[in-house]
């Protein structure tokens, strides 16, 4: 089946999609699965789907739309929680290296300074 620039115009796709269908397309293309998903991350296929479908393919679409985003979710959260625990190990590694820095650069200060204020005594 064949889906066109004007049936996205005719949907009221923004423009900067026509373009790029254009761009990628032509005026035309035939629609298949190695298509759709070789431009997957760069054309709104879900935009498409709840305009260009009829109601019971959109239906099975939004169905099987949740199930992906189920999944993803559930991938992202786990990658989420191991970012976290390495960002939280680095994070207190920083601060252990930070503290003893910052403790040894407050100690030359205090150490200057006295030996400024009172000359080059040490007691």
């Amino acid at each position: 089946m064949k889906l066109t620039a004007q049936m996205l115009r005719d949907k009221k796709a923004c423009g900067e999609q026509v373009e790029l269908f254009v761009e990628l397309f032509g005026e035309s293309v035939s629609v298949t699965q190695k298509r759709c998903a070789a431009h997957a991350n760069e054309f709104d296929w879900e935009w498409a789907a709840e305009k260009l479908l009829p109601k019971p393919a959109w239906a099975e679409f939004d169905k099987v739309r949740d199930a992906a985003w189920a999944e993803y979710y559930k991938v992202r959260d786990v990658a989420w929680a191991e970012y976290d625990k390495v960002c939280n190990a680095a994070r207190a590694e920083y601060y252990k290296v930070r503290d003893a820095a910052l403790a040894k650069y407050h100690r030359v200060c205090a150490v200057t300074f006295a030996r400024l204020y009172n000359g080059a005594r040490d007691e």
